[in-house]
C-alpha cells in the first residue's frame, strides 16, 4: 500500500464564527483542510463537517479492516486447473466486503480498486 497523499489525521471542525458563519476543518500543521463560507452554515453542513474531519481515520480504519478481513479469508483448490474458491459461504461473504472497502478506499484515494 502506497503512502496517503492526503494530511494526515488528526482533523478537527474549528471554532465555527457566529458572526461570520465559517466553519474550519483544520489540522496540526495546516492552518485550513477545508473552509466553508458564510452564508453556507446550517445543521446539515455542521454534519457535514463533521463527517470530513473524521475522513482521514475512517480511512485508515476501512484499510485495516479490509487487510485483516483479506488474510483470514480460507480458499481451497480443488485441483491446478482450477482457480482457489472460498472455503465457506463466510469466507464467500468477507471476499465480498473486501472488494467493497477497496473500492471505497480507491474512491477517497484517486487510485484503482
Amino acid at each position: 500500500m502506497s503512502a496517503n497523499k492526503h494530511t494526515p489525521a488528526p482533523w478537527s471542525v474549528g471554532a465555527t464564527d457566529p458572526d461570520t458563519a465559517e466553519i474550519e476543518i483544520v489540522s496540526e500543521g495546516r492552518p485550513y483542510i477545508c473552509l466553508v463560507l458564510p452564508g453556507a452554515v446550517d445543521g446539515r453542513t455542521e454534519a457535514n463537517a463533521r463527517l470530513i474531519a473524521a475522513a482521514p481515520e475512517l480511512l485508515d480504519f476501512i484499510q485495516h479492516a479490509a487487510d485483516q478481513l483479506e488474510s483470514g479469508i480460507q480458499e481451497y483448490t480443488g485441483s491446478p486447473e482450477e482457480p482457489p474458491q472460498p472455503a465457506s459461504k463466510w469466507d464467500y461473504d468477507a471476499g465480498q466486503l473486501v472488494g467493497e472497502l477497496r473500492r471505497l478506499i480507491a474512491k477517497a484515494t484517486g487510485g484503482a480498486a
